[in-house]
């Protein structure tokens, strides 16, 4: 993921916009915004799935595309949130645990999310969907959106 931060900067300079007007337009605040372009970490760890989204959305990219420009479409292809809820049902039953017991192997509340993935989701940071995937045992960017605006 290294370079994201740098990505981002230079999408919005290719765009001809500032700082304030992306950030404005994502609905990002100006530190929140500045940080991504600033950290490459900022766009996992601190905004939300959805937020996220929206900047890449902005620059007419995918999460995808943004998070891993140089990667080839993961073979099993993209995994939307009722997907990945249901693995993640499937995983607990096979394994005979708790949602408790989930929830501490992933470090994640799951609970909202195997009731309402895609809602939920939305409201996470990228980083969740790494952990789950880890979890899984699946490719995390099979879990990101392939087409600008897919969620």
């Amino acid at each position: 993921m290294n370079g994201v931060a740098e990505r981002i900067q230079k999408l919005r300079e290719t765009s001809g916009e500032t700082e304030n007007e992306v950030a404005e337009a994502v609905g990002l605040s100006i530190g929140e915004y500045g940080d991504l372009e600033g950290y490459d970490d900022e766009i996992i760890d601190a905004v939300s799935f959805g937020a996220a989204s929206k900047v890449a959305g902005h620059f007419g990219q995918s999460l995808f595309q943004l998070l891993a420009p140089e990667a080839e479409a993961s073979p099993e292809g993209y995994l939307g949130p009722e997907a990945l809820a249901n693995l993640v049902k499937g995983k607990i039953a096979e394994e005979g645990l708790s949602l408790e017991e989930a929830e501490t192997k992933t470090g994640w509340y799951l609970e909202g999310f195997l009731a309402n993935p895609g809602s939920y989701l939305a409201e996470q940071p990228i980083m969740f969907l790494i952990d789950l995937s880890g979890f899984l045992g699946i490719d995390w960017l099979s879990t990101m959106p392939r087409g600008r605006g897919s969620s």
